[in-house]
């Protein structure tokens, strides 16, 4: 979606954050603008091609903030998302609807 075309077109010293895909960024076009000063800066946690290498062309940018796209994936997060699963599983066993559920009700329940 954004490539050399979409760059050229934007306001000079644009910072630039995607953590959507990496596919919405084409990446040479990125480090061509960051190269040029078009784009003063990108913060990101997607790539192009995952995981990231040790040599990835935005590593070389002061200006560039890169964080993996796993970074909520903790320890303690893991565990929670465990936790979560188990008691969401036994409220449905005694016909209650889990925790934060989208919906007020289910049929397949006898709430």
């Amino acid at each position: 979606m954004i490539s050399f075309e979409e760059i050229s077109k934007m306001k000079d010293q644009v910072y630039l954050s995607n953590s959507a895909r990496g596919a919405l960024l084409n990446e040479e076009a990125i480090v061509s603008g960051l190269k040029s000063g078009k784009i003063s800066g990108l913060a990101t946690d997607v790539l192009e091609e995952e995981p990231g290498h040790k040599d990835h062309p935005y590593l070389a940018f002061e200006n560039v903030v890169m964080t993996p796209h796993t970074s909520a994936y903790t320890m303690e997060c893991l565990e929670e998302m465990g936790n979560k699963c188990v008691t969401d599983i036994e409220r449905i066993v005694k016909g209650l609807l889990p925790d934060r559920a989208v919906q007020a009700e289910s049929r397949f329940l006898a709430v």
